[in-house]
């Protein structure tokens, strides 16, 4: 078992987990109830449209009030490779994250422990954050969270950001104004010296 913020998770069968939404004491029951059954229903919905349009998911096999249960992606996280090894993949994962955001799906927590590396593709799990949206803003955020979580020397994560928005650009036709917007979103993170 696996517990998380907001779940708790469960390996079963093989190749089968069970994800849980936990009740938290600190809410009022009928909210904590309300927000509970709401991501659980939303996150099984992504989860099936991600995984219908050929995106790279676990398969969604059952859903209850508060808990999925799903494909099982036994594979490498992403923050465990060498960088050597993770630039080597930036098309395989420019591609699915592109696919994402091709389709409106905002990843929500695009960090590089929910991309994992499963026979040379790349998989992309917990849709726990997930909701559909077309604004630049939403998709060139959850880019950056995922550049925020390669935990790298700059010189080499700069280069493997430079090569993810090169493939990114070149793949669908609004992904320039999302990486352009992705420039301004850094800027406003920045803090000046003084």
């Amino acid at each position: 078992m696996f517990e998380g913020a907001e779940a708790k998770i469960y390996l079963t069968e093989k190749n089968t987990i069970i994800k849980e939404r936990i009740s938290k004491k600190y809410r009022i029951k009928e909210l904590d109830e309300k927000l509970r059954k709401h991501r659980t229903k939303a996150e099984a919905k992504i989860l099936k449209k991600a995984h219908s349009l050929g995106i790279n998911t676990p398969q969604l096999l059952k859903q209850s009030k508060y808990s999925v249960k799903m494909e099982y992606i036994e594979g490498i996280k992403l923050r465990q490779l060498p960088p050597n090894n993770l630039y080597e993949l930036i098309p395989l994962i420019t591609e699915q994250i592109s696919l994402l955001h091709q389709n409106d799906i905002i990843h929500g927590d695009l960090t590089t422990s929910n991309l994992i590396l499963k026979n040379n593709k790349i998989y992309i799990i917990d849709f726990g954050l997930s909701y559909i949206s077309k604004r630049i803003e939403d998709k060139a955020t959850d880019l950056r969270i995922f550049f925020e979580t390669l935990l790298l020397p700059e010189k080499i994560k700069n280069k493997i950001k430079n090569e993810f928005i090169k493939s990114y650009n070149s793949i669908f036709k609004d992904a320039l104004k999302i990486t352009e917007h992705l420039k301004s979103i850094e800027k406003r993170g920045r803090y000046k010296k003084g």
